[in-house]
């Protein structure tokens, strides 16, 4: 009967807009905030230059809300690794979609000075797979 009652009460919380309980850190579409970071489990992937797959959209969508919820995080370094192509083509384009991310997040509400782009043409050594990360380099009070 309890465990009804407590199935019954979460429905009632996700339905009227609360949020489910803590899930798998990995779980696809989640946006996880820790010391140092703002991770996006889906990758973030380019089709070209600047323009980005819908997935992706989508998971910037949910970065920037996440930003939006969490003003203790006062500067996050929007870090692009472009890894094909000769050294100045690779740092050119890390640096322009670097800025391309700072502006979608800007449209989204997240404050421009609380985003900084950079670009990188060496992989991250944590995960030399993931070209895109949130690094947080500065947080306030109340976090």
């Amino acid at each position: 009967m309890i465990a009804r009652l407590a199935g019954i009460a979460l429905l009632l919380l996700v339905a009227c807009g609360g949020s489910s309980p803590p899930s798998s850190p990995k779980k696809p579409g989640k946006v996880v905030v820790s010391d140092t970071t703002v991770e996006i489990i889906d990758r973030i992937e380019f089709t070209s230059d600047t323009e980005l797959t819908p997935a992706s959209y989508k998971a910037l969508d949910r970065t920037a809300a996440t930003l939006v919820e969490n003003p203790a995080i006062q500067l996050v370094e929007v870090r692009v690794y472009v890894l094909e192509g000769d050294e100045a083509t690779r740092q050119e384009r890390a640096d322009q979609r670097a800025r391309h991310l700072v502006d979608y997040l800007v449209g989204k509400q997240v404050a421009a000075e609380r985003l900084e782009p950079r670009g990188f043409i060496t992989p991250p050594a944590e995960d030399p797979t993931n070209h895109v990360q949130f690094f947080i380099a500065r947080r306030g009070p109340g976090d």
